[in-house]
């Protein structure tokens, strides 16, 4: 199965891309600059640009949409 790492999924075309993806084979990670990842159908991998700390682990995934 293929791992997609998505940026954005709250956003207008986010929302739109993951509920089209959703319909299909993949394995979804949300990645999101909030540690408070609401949606559990999905992994959520914390991150963010600005934060000097933050680590992103991008590790075994097919495909990044951002």
């Amino acid at each position: 199965m293929k791992r997609i790492f998505l940026t954005g999924s709250t956003g207008l075309l986010g929302r739109e891309f993951l509920e089209e993806i959703s319909k299909e084979e993949f394995e979804i990670i949300l990645g999101t600059r909030k540690k408070n990842g609401t949606d559990e159908k999905f992994e959520h991998q914390y991150f963010n640009l600005e934060d000097s700390n933050s680590e992103l682990n991008l590790t075994n995934i097919d495909i990044i949409v951002h």
